[in-house]
C-alpha cells in the first residue's frame, strides 16, 4: 500500500486506536514480558510507537530509564504528545532512524516491521543506534495473517505482503545480527461476520482493501456468507494472526 496512504489511516484512527487495538496491546504485553527483569536500561527506543501506548507500559517497567518513540504518522505522534508521557515523540520511520549511532540500550517495536518495505535497511538502522551490548525485541504480524479473509473473497485485493519467517530471518542477518531467536504463534479474533471483521481492521488504520467498483454490496454479501460457511465456530467467524516474537543481540 502507498506510504501516503497508510499514514493518513493511521492518522485518521489516532484518538480511538486505543480503543480497537486489543490485539496489538495483547502481544505487546507478551513482549515486555520477555524483558529480563533484572535489565537496567538508559534510553530506550520504541519503533513505530503509535499512540505511546507501549511506552506508557515500558515506564512502568523501567521507570528510571529515559524514553524515545518514533511513528511515521504525524496523528499518532500528535496523540501520544497529549498523554504528557514525558517522552521523546517524534515523526519518523524506520528506515532511517534519525538518532546517533550506539545511543540506546534496548529497541523495542510492537505489530510495526510487517509495513518496512526493505528489512536489511530497516534492521541495518537498529544495528547503527544500538549500543555494543544491546538488545532488540520486535514482534510483526506474518504472511498467514488473514487467511481466512483472503480465501473468502478470493481476490487479489488485499494488496500489501506480509513477511515470512525467512524475510525476517534474512534481514536480521544480512544487518549484521547473529544471535536471533525468532518465535512464531497464532491467535485467532472472532467477530459477528465480515463485515465487523472489515470494520475492525479499519479502525486500527489497517485499511488494506482496495476498492474496485465491481465490489458491490450483493459481491460482499456473497463474501460474508462464504466465509461464514467456511470460517465460522459457534456462529461468529474467526481470523487467524500470525505473529513473530523476535529477540536480538
Amino acid at each position: 500500500m502507498n506510504e501516503l496512504i497508510l499514514k493518513r489511516n493511521f492518522s485518521k484512527v489516532a484518538a480511538s486506536y486505543d480503543n480497537f487495538a486489543y490485539l496489538q496491546k495483547e502481544i505487546g504485553l507478551n513482549l515486555i514480558k520477555k524483558m529480563a527483569a533484572s535489565c537496567r536500561p538508559f534510553k530506550i527506543l520504541d519503533i513505530g510507537t503509535g499512540t505511546g501506548w507501549l511506552t506508557g507500559q515500558l515506564k512502568t517497567k523501567f521507570p528510571n530509564a529515559k524514553f524515545f518513540g518514533i511513528d511515521f504518522a504525524e496523528g499518532m505522534i500528535v496523540y501520544a504528545n497529549k498523554k504528557k508521557l514525558k517522552c521523546n515523540f517524534l515523526v519518523s520511520d524506520a528506515l532511517g532512524l534519525p538518532f546517533k549511532d550506539r545511543y540506546f540500550d534496548i529497541l523495542i517495536s510492537n505489530a510495526t516491521y510487517q509495513l518496512v518495505d526493505n528489512y536489511k535497511q530497516a534492521f541495518s538502522q537498529v544495528r547503527r543506534v544500538l549500543k555494543k551490548n544491546g538488545i532488540f525485541y520486535f514482534s510483526c504480524f506474518g504472511s498467514k495473517t488473514l487467511v481466512e479473509l483472503r480465501q473468502a473473497i478470493n481476490q487479489g485485493i488485499i494488496n500489501f505482503k506480509l513477511p515470512r519467517k525467512e524475510n525476517i530471518l534474512s534481514g536480521l542477518l544480512d544487518s549484521g545480527f547473529k544471535n536471533i531467536d525468532i518465535k512464531i504463534y497464532s491467535k485467532k479474533e472472532y467477530f459477528k461476520n465480515a463485515f465487523d471483521l472489515v470494520k475492525w481492521l479499519k479502525a486500527i488504520g489497517a485499511n488494506n482493501l482496495s476498492k474496485p467498483q465491481f465490489f458491490t454490496k450483493h459481491i460482499w454479501q456473497e463474501i460474508n456468507k462464504k466465509y461464514l460457511s467456511n470460517f465460522s465456530d459457534k456462529e461468529k467467524i474467526f481470523a487467524t494472526f500470525e505473529v513473530f516474537e523476535v529477540k536480538c543481540l
